[in-house]
Formats: C-alpha cells, sequence, structure tokens
C-alpha cells in the first residue's frame, strides 16, 4: 500500500534534522534499504513505525496515527501534531507554553 503523504511528512522530518535516509535507518534499527522503501512510499509495518518512533523520540502511537495504521483521535492533523510536541516538552518548557497560551486567549478576547 503506497503512503505518500508520510513519506512526504518522513522526508520533512529528515531534512528538518538534517539526515539521510541512511542516518534514520541506522537511529531506528532498520536497513536503508527498508528506509528507501519507506520513503519511497511503503507504508511502514508496526515495528519500522515503533523503530521511526524511536530514532525521533517520539510517542509511537504519533508515528502508527501518522502511517495510517491508527485514527486520529481529533480527526486533526495539525491538533494530533502539537498535542505530541505537547507531551516531549520538559516541565519548564511547559510552563512558558501554558503563558504563550494565556496570552494568546487574551488577545483573542480583546477583540
Amino acid at each position: 500500500m503506497k503512503n505518500k503523504t508520510f513519506a512526504k511528512w518522513l522526508q520533512g522530518e529528515l531534512d528538518k534534522r538534517n539526515w539521510s535516509g541512511n542516518e534514520l535507518a541506522r537511529k531506528s534499527g532498520f536497513t536503508s534499504a527498508m528506509m528507501s522503501r519507506v520513503l519511497g512510499g511503503q507504508r511502514p509495518g508496526l515495528e519500522v513505525c515503533k523503530g521511526i518512533a524511536a530514532a525521533f523520540n517520539y510517542p509511537a502511537h504519533f508515528i502508527l496515527i501518522k502511517a495510517g495504521h491508527l485514527p486520529s483521535p481529533t480527526g486533526d492533523p495539525l491538533y494530533d501534531e502539537i498535542a505530541t510536541k505537547v507531551m516531549l516538552l520538559e516541565h519548564a518548557e511547559l510552563v512558558r507554553l501554558s503563558a504563550t497560551i494565556d496570552f494568546e486567549m487574551g488577545l483573542r478576547k480583546k477583540k
């Protein structure tokens, strides 16, 4: 099954990190050939998704949703991505994020 949307997202993640497919393969524990197939649009299996998640330090469920193995809990990919990023923040970062959200919500009330 082809999954060009996941492949495009995955390439973007590699680009953000300045990683090659070979680097992802090494960090995920899979072969370069496997990562090449995934980057070419092949839908990764569950174990490959888990390896990609570990390599990126993302929760496995996020990659499983991105790859189409699990349904989105919200139906909104942006919300899912933001929620995943929030889960990866440390406490001090969460405090700053909360203050930023409070500020943004305050701006909305002033309109």
